[in-house]
């Protein structure tokens, strides 16, 4: 299956291959001003692509029954690199500066890894990371769930004072921003997309409709959040301000 669309005004891109998209400069190109073109990486038992960044992609894979166990691996433009700091774990997410996030390490650009602490009487998920090193992610707390923020690697995890929602997952962390989604009774067993930052706190982000499952996925260094609402495509402005951008899903923005 090598099927792709790519979004060219919002310059975001999606596959269904095992590939990366690449948009270029390109005046002559329908007078859209950028082409794209598709590089094939090879495929894997069991890939999955999870994030990528200038210097590559990467992801998780299942070996086969000779070699056994799950691994974490990066791809550049050349070759495959499997990552035993992630056997039998995931990879998360990666930021510009190289460092890959699994759920409880972080593995930087010298191959040294770090061991994320935990809060107390609680087990911490990672789930992204941003350019300044700045972590987020969840605690499961009884039959809760908090959001956790570390400021570093080597920090201790701040836990956030939310709402006690019984599930809530973290998608993407940029510029201090994290965006995720949260689930409870108290939403009606309807999905919502939250925001959180330092100086204006947790807060939920508006649906198309009520009673809409709403998904917060994706953000970029302004402060856009792109996601879903019902069936339509949204993206929220930095003042949380929601947008409706269509039929389907947006699933990343640059």
């Amino acid at each position: 299956d090598e099927s792709f669309q790519v979004d060219i005004e919002g310059a975001t891109a999606s596959s269904s291959a095992f590939g990366t998209v690449t948009i270029v400069d390109d005046d002559e190109n329908l007078g859209l001003g950028a082409a794209y073109h598709l590089d094939d990486i090879g495929s894997l038992p069991s890939m999955s692509i999870i994030a990528s960044n200038a210097n590559g992609v990467i992801g998780n894979w299942a070996s086969d029954a000779e070699t056994g166990g799950s691994w974490g691996y990066h791809f550049d433009e050349q070759r495959r690199f499997d990552l035993p700091q992630f056997v039998n774990s995931s990879v998360g997410d990666v930021n510009e500066v190289g460092q890959i996030l699994g759920f409880r390490r972080v593995l930087d650009r010298n191959g040294e890894v770090t061991e994320l602490q935990q809060p107390p009487g609680a087990f911490a998920y990672a789930a992204a990371i941003d350019d300044d090193g700045a972590i987020g992610g969840y605690a499961e707390f009884g039959t809760t769930d908090r959001l956790v923020h570390w400021s570093s690697p080597t920090a201790a995890p701040e836990v956030i004072d939310t709402p006690p929602f019984s599930t809530l997952g973290v998608d993407e962390m940029a510029n201090g921003v994290i965006v995720g989604s949260v689930n409870d009774a108290s939403l009606g067993w309807k999905a919502q997309g939250f925001r959180w930052t330092r100086d204006e706190g947790f807060e939920l982000l508006p649906r198309l409709a009520a009673g809409d499952s709403s998904l917060a996925i994706s953000l970029n260094r302004h402060g856009t959040i792109v996601g879903f609402s019902g069936d339509n495509a949204v993206s929220w402005d930095a003042d949380g301000n929601i947008t409706d951008l269509g039929l389907g899903r947006a699933i990343d923005i640059n």
